[in-house]
């Protein structure tokens, strides 16, 4: 039963859907704009594109001002877990990503080169179990540990990698409205 792995409060649990909400709620803004756009003005355009990053598998809208300014919501996720037994002692853990961001990029030159400034939105976590088998002894240092088989030892580890968000800032080369791989 694994409901008693991962815990996460009610109280992490709003504070990333009000966060989730509010990222959905500018995307579809920023999706019904293009209809709004002025066409004599030079406005790249909206572009949807797919990401594989340390941050998980993402998809992200962009959305072009013009040829300087243009926004992006990204969303971001990964999961694994994996089981496995070592030494009379059974393993299980399970690694949790999610995150949305909002980045403005602005391109001083017009072209590729972007400054870029935002938010970006974590929910990230571990959680581990290890339980011996039957009446092994373990050392630890100094101390020695042996479990039974109605009793065995048992390891529980739920880490919250974060859970908050953080500002960006970056540089770098790049434009969602060039053709080809940017």
């Amino acid at each position: 039963d694994k409901s008693n792995v991962f815990h996460v409060d009610e109280v992490g649990k709003r504070t990333f859907m009000k966060k989730l909400t509010i990222a959905i709620a500018l995307g579809g803004v920023l999706s019904i704009m293009p209809c709004m756009a002025d066409d004599s003005a030079s406005a790249p355009g909206v572009a949807i594109s797919a990401k594989a990053s340390t941050l998980g598998l993402g998809a992200e809208r962009d959305y072009g001002f013009n040829d300087y300014w243009n926004v992006r919501l990204q969303l971001n996720s990964f999961s694994y877990d994996d089981d496995f037994e070592e030494d009379g002692i059974d393993y299980s853990g399970e690694l949790d990503l999610s995150s949305v961001g909002l980045l403005a990029d602005f391109r001083p030159f017009a072209g590729s080169f972007k400054l870029t400034a935002g938010l970006y939105s974590n929910k990230n976590a571990i959680s581990a179990n290890a339980i011996s088998r039957a009446d092994k002894t373990f050392e630890i240092g100094n101390s020695r540990f042996a479990g039974s088989v109605n009793d065995p030892l048992r390891l529980n580890a739920d880490i919250e990698l974060g859970n908050s968000s953080a500002g960006y800032l970056g540089l770098g080369f790049g434009n969602s409205y060039e053709s080809g791989f940017t």
